[in-house]
């Protein structure tokens, strides 16, 4: 059987899109098409397409937006800018040294799963790993080293969650919340 890969308004959506080889006709009028065998479907593809079926309700989702546009050459400074919080905007300035900071980390990686702030629901924390070259699904207890957390902030005026921090956890009470005990669930 073979399987679509498609990028679609900018994002890439690896997965099980197309159970079909699509017409020539459709290959040339998609933004990127990419056609796959089941033996070379890959965990990374798991794992990809599970993240892109996450919206900007998902912590994750806005977390691996922001890691993505961070680590992308050239930097997707507007990007980044749509997805942290107006009051830290000014204090990301071009956003290079977060860029250098995520550089000095050892093959880094995006966790998959947020924790919610303790008593917090609309503050949630995601683990910047070091050391994971490859993507993984991890089912079991892994011993895995992090080295930051991405701190994001559920603002419903914005509808979305916004990041606001990368490197120590950020406690509720210092972040501008406009919702405070409030989210999404996910």
């Amino acid at each position: 059987m073979q399987l679509t890969r498609l990028d679609c308004l900018g994002r890439t959506f690896a997965g099980r899109l197309c159970p079909r080889t699509p017409a020539t006709s459709d290959v040339g009028a998609l933004p990127y098409a990419l056609i796959m065998t089941d033996e070379q479907w890959s965990v990374d593809d798991d794992v990809m397409l599970m993240l892109h079926q996450r919206d900007d309700s998902h912590p994750g989702h806005v977390a691996l937006r922001f890691f993505l546009a961070l680590t992308a050459v050239p930097r997707q400074v507007e990007a980044l800018q749509s997805l942290v919080t107006p009051e830290s905007l000014e204090s990301w300035g071009d956003f290079s040294g977060a860029a250098a900071f995520l550089a000095a980390v050892h093959e880094p990686a995006l966790g998959t799963t947020p924790k919610p702030a303790e008593g917090a629901p609309d503050v949630a924390y995601m683990k910047v790993l070091t050391g994971k070259p490859n993507v993984e699904i991890v089912t079991v207890p892994t011993h895995v080293l992090m080295v930051a957390f991405v701190t994001l902030v559920w603002r419903p005026e914005l509808g979305q969650w916004r990041v606001h921090s990368i490197g120590d956890s950020v406690q509720p009470e210092d972040l501008p919340r406009t919702s405070p005990g409030v989210a999404p669930a996910y």
